[in-house]
């Protein structure tokens, strides 16, 4: 039908307003409609961001997982160790390469181990959130990053530090022997000791690679790695995952020395305690001993220093372990747990701290400390600690 022409303009300006919603009186409407739009715009913008620094939260927790960024201190000060009896001035590009090494080593030794427990973990409740145990990170994957840890290192060895690849190469085979049959092995003290001889292994690589031969301080730094493991995975580790590992059929130190696990209690037998106790005092005995046999090239001045804080971690240690015998719940035992852990791992950096250089000196602290602080289970220790004295 055609309508006159001003019924014409009338009606298309009002089936233009439906369209675009600017009809006649409508210019409240209007405006309200341009706020909403930018503030919404605004919102789902922040929504976006939340979501994105969830998504980048979440895969940095699982790279830290993964990677067991928490444990990197305990490897990367070994060839530093290492270097400290040798070459305590060296370059802090000499100390970039070994860290380096260190860094590729422990992905490897760490994901691997991972992959061969897969089956163990996934029935751990610890585990439960780790990348590999809920399948966010796949085993193809990981069997990707392995590989690649173990090319980078023989790249890095063979081109950068030919003399110490002997080294090398027994820490690989020495921590794939473990990661094996650590868990299988009917003798499991047999594969703790291999697993700490690759672990010494990073000493004996460091001070090589370094332009060195181990001398008699190196060499208690290599004894008291492979009994520091023999206690940390034979006890620590193996009453942490006591229940589990009986579950699995897991053939551990503990287990093997009688321990048992009834009504989310722990039975320590005495052979166990024997075995801690004998260790501890094998272990205070290493770092003790370099002061009597001229080992330690300080002034007695430094001499004295240094073994004031070091008889002080030895009694610290035997406090926790009086204290684990008072406080069994299993809360007091992880915190007893990782502050004995903590003191393990420093002692041997005090006894060589006073004889490096600036450089390798800060590289040594900034190994030790920043992993750890990074682990809320040292922070949960130092509360329990807080906690007992208050």
């Amino acid at each position: 039908m055609i309508l006159p022409r001003g019924v014409r303009r009338e009606q298309s300006q009002l089936c233009f307003g439906c369209v675009t919603g600017r009809s006649r009186g409508d210019g409240f409407w209007a405006r309200v409609r341009a706020g909403l739009v930018p503030a919404l715009a605004v919102a789902g913008s922040r929504n976006a961001l939340r979501r994105c620094d969830n998504n980048m939260a979440t895969w940095a927790l699982d790279a830290y997982r993964f990677y067991r960024f928490s444990a990197f201190g305990a490897t990367a000060t070994l060839p530093l160790l290492g270097a400290a009896t040798v070459a305590p001035h060296s370059s802090p590009t000499a100390i970039g390469a070994l860290l380096l090494v260190a860094a590729l080593f422990h992905g490897f030794a760490y994901v691997h181990n991972d992959i061969v427990d897969l089956h163990i973990d996934r029935t751990q409740s610890l585990r439960r959130d780790y990348p590999l145990v809920r399948g966010a990170i796949g085993v193809g994957q990981a069997w990707a990053f392995v590989v690649l840890s173990v090319l980078g290192l023989g790249i890095v060895v063979f081109v950068a530090m030919p003399m110490a690849a002997p080294f090398a190469l027994l820490a690989v085979l020495c921590m794939f022997g473990y990661n094996r049959w650590g868990k299988r092995c009917r003798w499991p003290l047999l594969t703790d000791a291999l697993q700490g001889i690759g672990w010494a292994a990073l000493i004996v690589f460091g001070a090589i690679a370094s332009g060195g031969s181990l001398r008699s301080l190196g060499w208690y730094l290599v004894a008291y790695e492979v009994a520091l493991i023999l206690l940390v995975n034979g006890v620590h580790g193996g009453l942490r995952d006591l229940a589990n590992d009986r579950v699995c059929g897991v053939r551990s130190t503990a287990i093997w020395l009688g321990a048992r696990s009834e009504g989310g209690s722990l039975q320590i037998p005495r052979a166990l305690l024997g075995y801690a106790a004998t260790l501890q005092i094998v272990l205070a005995g290493l770092v003790l001993l370099p002061f009597a046999d001229g080992s330690l090239a300080y002034t007695a001045l430094v001499q004295t220093l240094i073994c004031i804080p070091i008889v002080a971690l030895q009694l610290f240690m035997i406090w926790l372990a009086l204290a684990a015998q008072r406080y069994r719940d299993a809360e007091s035992l992880k915190a007893i747990g990782m502050l004995h852990l903590a003191a393990l791992l420093s002692t041997p950096i005090v006894l060589v701290l006073p004889g490096c250089g600036s450089a390798l000196a800060l590289a040594l602290i900034l190994a030790h400390t920043v992993p750890l602080l990074a682990n809320g289970m040292t922070f949960d220790g130092l509360r329990w600690l807080w906690l007992r004295r208050a």
